[in-house]
């Protein structure tokens, strides 16, 4: 299934369980077409269908509860019920149990999609360092690598 076709299925089950507002559909289709990021933020159910294909190493490891739509954007601050300023994941309407190093991958790719200027394994090492550091120090210090694409 390709991305048009699985764009349509997407949008007619989504419009079976809420109403869908013509006028924003549009709009977000049109960011969609505008730059890699929108695209990439707008398009988890298809990144949920491809991924058991173009990452079946990364799919067979534990599968836990997991943010699913992790992107650089889904960071941020906000007050607790103390008043303290804590930053963190803030968007967790795709959390489900998935392959633990999907939302990795996926925050990897968020960031090469993002355009920061820096090489895409430059990128996907940043993200690989943070993520992967507890891994490594328990692993003996050896390296750790992801995926991005």
């Amino acid at each position: 299934m390709n991305i048009v076709k699985a764009t349509k299925k997407y949008e007619d089950w989504l419009g079976l369980h809420i109403p869908i507002v013509g006028r924003d559909l549009r709009l977000k289709h049109e960011q969609m077409a505008a730059a890699l990021f929108p695209f990439f933020r707008a398009t988890f159910y298809r990144w949920v269908q491809v991924w058991p294909e173009v990452c079946a190493e990364l799919d067979r490891v534990p599968h836990i509860l997991s943010v699913g739509d992790l992107h650089v954007e889904n960071f941020g601050t906000w007050r607790d019920t103390d008043g303290r300023l804590v930053w963190g994941v803030n968007d967790f309407d795709e959390a489900c149990v998935f392959p633990y190093t999907m939302d990795l991958v996926r925050l990897a790719t968020s960031d090469v999609a993002g355009d920061t200027g820096q090489s895409p394994g430059d990128e996907a090492e940043g993200v690989g360092d943070g993520d992967f550091g507890g891994i490594r120090a328990r692993n003996g210090g050896g390296r750790a690598s992801i995926c991005v694409g």
